[in-house]
């Protein structure tokens, strides 16, 4: 949980100076229990996964980076 972090970025479309926050993921999921997210890109890497996409929270979308550091491979649940 140390260096899994999620950043939200403001409203989407904007262009130029944004606004925005950063957070351990841990809060994160403590504080905003019901949300969607869009993934649109996904990165793999050295104990890393990061996601990028829209996160859609009370009415508003904003640009969302999800960073989770790991150990060992990452499991994949699928619910059908």
């Amino acid at each position: 949980w140390d260096f899994s972090f999620v950043y939200l970025l403001g409203v989407t479309g904007n262009i130029g100076t944004f606004t925005g926050e950063k957070m351990f993921l841990k809060d994160f999921i403590s504080n905003i229990s019901s949300f969607g997210f869009s993934v649109m890109d996904e990165t793999y890497g050295y104990n890393m996964t990061k996601y990028n996409g829209f996160l859609l929270y009370n009415r508003q979308h904003c640009e969302c980076v999800i960073e989770i550091y790991h150990e060992g491979d990452m499991v994949f649940v699928v619910e059908e």
